[in-house]
C-alpha cells in the first residue's frame, strides 16, 4: 500500500518550492517531501494544508497517526486508553497499542496516552524500535543516555542508521528528552522506512516563464477541464472547500478558512471572487484553478480579510487583477500566470490597487509570477498601484513584470515597497514612483534586455536604500 501511494504521488511533478511554503530552508525538506508523497503527512493547517510546520514539536497524538499512516496495522474496536476520547487521533492511537507499539504514558497503570504531549526523543526511538523490531546493539552509541529506559531503543535504531545524533558533527549525544520536532520526525521515518528522500525543484530567482510558476500558455493549470458545472456561488460557511468544478458565474465568500482548488470560474459579473466586505474574516486559499474575468472588471475584490494565499493560478480577462481596502495581512500572491486583460486605450489597469477608498494595512508578498506583456490596444498599465490610504509593506520578489505603465510601481501615503530580483519590461516611465516616505529597498533587479535597473529608474521623494547585486 505504501509503494502505490508513493507511485501515484510521484506522478504529479512538484511545483517550484515543493509540496509545503514553509519548508524551504530546512535541511529536512527532502525527507518532507518523501512522507508526504507517501501519505504520511497532508501538512499542519487544514484545510489549506500548504504548510508543514517543520519546527513545532510532534505531539503523541501526532506520532500515533504518522506511525499509523506508514504501518497501516489492523483496525480494533477497543479503546486503550481513557484520556483520548474525542482527539482526532484517538483511532489511530487504538491502532497502535493494539500493535504493542506503545503502552501508555502513566506507568504502571497505563490507562493514558497523554495525546497532546509533545513526545521526546527517547519515546521516538522506543516507539520506532517497537515498530520495526531492529535487532538489539550491542555498542553504546551516546553519551547522554544512560540510564534512560529508553536507552536500548536508541542503541538500535542508532545501529539501524535511523538516527544519527543530537550534536553534529561530533554526534555523540541523542537528546533523549528533548522534544522532536515535526521537520526531524520527517527524516527518521524516511530512514526507517527506507524511503527515498525526494528533493523539490528550487523557487525561481530572478527570469521566471509562465512554466516555473507552474501553468502553461493557452492550457492553464486545469487538464482536463472538471466535468459538473454549477453556477454562481456563495460561500457562508467556515472551512467550505470548494473544488473540482466550472463556475459560470461568480464567487462571493463570507466565511472564514475557505478552499478553492482546481476550479474554472468564467464570470461576466464584476468581481469573479468578492471575498471578506462585510466584516473582519481569515482564511482564504485559492490554487491550481483558472479564473476568467469576461468583462473589464476587477479578478478579485478583497475587503478586510488576513491570511489570503493566491497561488499557481492562470488569471485572465478583467482588468485590475486585485482591488482591495482594509486589513490584508498575509496576504500571498505567488506562481501565478496573469494574461490578456480586457480594456481599451483609455484603460488604466492595475495588478494590484491598494487603499484607494479605506485605509489599507497589512504585510503582501507578490512573488515569482509571470505577468505578461499587454496588448497594444490597452492604454496604461502598473503592476502595484498603492494609492490615498495606503498603509502596507509589499515585497515584490522575483516577478517577471511586463506592465509597461507610467510606473511599474507606485507607492503613495504610508506604503512601502520591497523590491528584489525582479525582471522588469521596459516602459514608457520609469519602474517607481515613490512618493510614500517609506523606507523602500530595491535590490537586483533587471530590465528584459538584461541592463540592471538603477536608481535612476525610480522617481520621487521616497526614502530609498538602492542595493546592486552581489
Amino acid at each position: 500500500m505504501l509503494n502505490t501511494l508513493i507511485a501515484l504521488a510521484l506522478l504529479a511533478p512538484l511545483l517550484p518550492g515543493g509540496t509545503f511554503v514553509d519548508d524551504n530552508e530546512s535541511v529536512h525538506e527532502s525527507s518532507i517531501e518523501a512522507i508526504a508523497a507517501a501519505g504520511i503527512t497532508a501538512g499542519c493547517n487544514p484545510p489549506a494544508n500548504d504548510r508543514f510546520c517543520p519546527t513545532a514539536p510532534v505531539t503523541r497524538g501526532q506520532m500515533a497517526a504518522f506511525l499509523n499512516r506508514a504501518l497501516s496495522p489492523a483496525s480494533t474496536p477497543l479503546d486503550f486508553f481513557s484520556d483520548d476520547d474525542g482527539s482526532v487521533f484517538e483511532d489511530d492511537i487504538n491502532a497502535i497499542a493494539a500493535a504493542r507499539l506503545t503502552v501508555g504514558c502513566n506507568p504502571p497503570e497505563n490507562t493514558q496516552f497523554c495525546p497532546q504531549r509533545s513526545i521526546s526523543r527517547g519515546e521516538m526511538a522506543t516507539m520506532l524500535d517497537r515498530a520495526f523490531g531492529y535487532p538489539q546493539s550491542g555498542e553504546n552509541w551516546f553519551i547522554d543516555d544512560d540510564g534512560t529506559v529508553h536507552e536500548s531503543a536508541i542503541n538500535s535504531i542508532a545501529a539501524a542508521g535511523v538516527t544519527l545524533g543530537c550534536n553534529p558533527p561530533s554526534n555523540t549525544r541523542f537528546c533523549p528528552h528533548d522534544p522532536v520536532t515535526r521537520a526531524q520526525m520527517a527524516s527518521f521515518l524516511v530512514r526507517a522506512l527506507g524511503l527515498e528522500p525526494i528533493v523539490p525543484p528550487p523557487v525561481p530567482a530572478g527570469y521566471v516563464t509562465p512554466e516555473d510558476v507552474g501553468v502553461t500558455i493557452g492550457v492553464g493549470v486545469i487538464a482536463p477541464a472538471p466535468a459538473t458545472t454549477v453556477g454562481s456561488q456563495k460561500i457562508t460557511s467556515d472551512g467550505t472547500v470548494l473544488e473540482n468544478v466550472v463556475v459560470d458565474g461568480c464567487v462571493t465568500i463570507e466565511a472564514d478558512n475557505v478552499t478553492i482548488r482546481n476550479v474554472v470560474i468564467n464570470c461576466a459579473g464584476y468581481y469573479p471572487i468578492k471575498a471578506g466586505e462585510s466584516r473582519q474574516r481569515a482564511g482564504l486559499n485559492i490554487h491550481h484553478s483558472r479564473i476568467n474575468g469576461l468583462i473589464d472588471a476587477k479578478l478579485f475584490l478583497l475587503n478586510n480579510i488576513t491570511d489570503v494565499r493566491i497561488a499557481d493560478n492562470e488569471l485572465m480577462g478583467g482588468d485590475d487583477t486585485v482591488f482591495a481596502d482594509g486589513n490584508l495581512d498575509g496576504f500571498v500572491f505567488t506562481r501565478n500566470y496573469r494574461h490578456d486583460p480586457l480594456g481599451d486605450e483609455s484603460s488604466h489597469l492595475d495588478g494590484f490597487q491598494l487603499g484607494e477608498f479605506g485605509v489599507t494595512t497589512g504585510n503582501m508578498e507578490i512573488s515569482y509570477n509571470y505577468f505578461d506583456e499587454i496588448p497594444d490596444n490597452i492604454g496604461v498599465t502598473d503592476l502595484v498601484f498603492a494609492t490615498n490610504f495606503a498603509e502596507v509593506h509589499i515585497e515584490v520578489t522575483g516577478n517577471y513584470i511586463a506592465e509597461h505603465g507610467w510606473y511599474t510601481l507606485r507607492a503613495y501615503n504610508e506604503a512601502r515597497l520591497d523590491v528584489r530580483d525582479n525582471t522588469i519590461q521596459k516602459g514608457v516611465n520609469r519602474v517607481a514612483l515613490l512618493n510614500a516616505p517609506g523606507p523602500h529597498f530595491f535590490k537586483c533587479n533587471f530590465f528584459d534586455d538584461g541592463s540592471p535597473v538603477r536608481p535612476d529608474d525610480i522617481a520621487g521623494g521616497g526614502a530609498l536604500t538602492f542595493e546592486a547585486c552581489e
